[in-house]
């Protein structure tokens, strides 16, 4: 790895090289948008984190109707200054996300709920989130006054899938911390979704293209088990959810396991890490 990576100037300079080129005039906004989403006022700021958003965005799955997911799921690092506006970042990126296509955002707001709540609350600040939803432009967010194991709603209303099975086209933004008492939670409706939507020959990759945004990606989220082939377990399975099978020195930790179970429940899904 890089010791000392070169500086390649400001990501906005970088041209885009791929599907976002094609419909990035339909993904900008004005100033006078951007100033209510990201909860600023410097217009030369404004502009310049969409822009790196924007870039961001291009180097994720095309998730278009009319686009081509490609052959794997895309996974990335943002790296940024400490206090480079991280949040702001991620609110914009999933602003032009959900306008391209994706349906699911679930972002990992580190492992404290002070971190958590404030982070929901950026989001639903900037979303217009009236009790968790935004009926205008069909956005909900379970995660709305609690974490979502605390939430006490099944499937069906967390991921508004009855509203889905009559026609209406809903993104669901989920803020959960990095703990895995929310996480199984979510790894459990999770299933209940795809086996039912199943049913209804249907799936959760057509319907719900996924974004797994993990803020603070340095923490929490990495496999402190070991590292290396010598480490590697042949008989690990991300499916697997039995936690005595595994040598507890040399499995995922439980975190990080239960994010990866998370990103493999999407059949199409895109991870971006993000640290500074």
């Amino acid at each position: 790895y890089l010791k000392d990576p070169p500086d390649l100037g400001p990501l906005s300079d970088i041209p885009l090289r791929n599907w976002v080129s094609e419909c990035e005039d339909e993904l900008r906004v004005g100033p006078g948008r951007l100033k209510p989403l990201l909860g600023l006022n410097e217009e030369d700021v404004l502009l310049d984190i969409q822009e790196n958003s924007l870039r961001i965005l291009d180097g994720c799955n095309d998730p278009r109707p009319e686009g081509d997911w490609g052959e794997m799921n895309h996974q990335g690092l943002v790296y940024g200054m400490v206090q480079s506006g991280k949040t702001a970042s991620m609110i914009s990126l999933v602003s032009q996300a959900q306008k391209a296509g994706y349906r699911m955002f679930v972002v990992l707001a580190g492992d404290k709920s002070s971190l958590r709540d404030q982070t929901q609350d950026r989001f639903s600040k900037s979303f217009d989130l009236d009790n968790g939803v935004n009926s205008t432009k069909k956005i909900y967010s379970p995660t709305w006054s609690s974490d979502f194991k605390q939430t006490g709603r099944g499937y069906s209303e967390n991921f508004r899938d009855f509203q889905r099975v009559a026609g209406e086209d809903w993104t669901i933004i989920i803020v959960i911390k990095k703990n895995t008492f929310h996480l199984n939670h979510l790894i459990e409706q999770l299933r209940n979704l795809n086996y039912e939507m199943g049913k209804r020959d249907t799936s959760m990759a057509e319907a719900l293209p996924a974004m797994i945004i993990d803020d603070e990606a340095d923490h929490a989220t990495i496999n402190t088990g070991g590292e290396g082939d010598q480490f590697a377990d042949a008989d690990f399975s991300d499916d697997s959810d039995d936690e005595d099978e595994h040598d507890k020195n040399t499995d995922p930790t439980r975190t990080n396991r239960g994010i990866r179970k998370i990103i493999n429940l999407f059949e199409n899904s895109t991870y971006i890490g993000y640290t500074a």
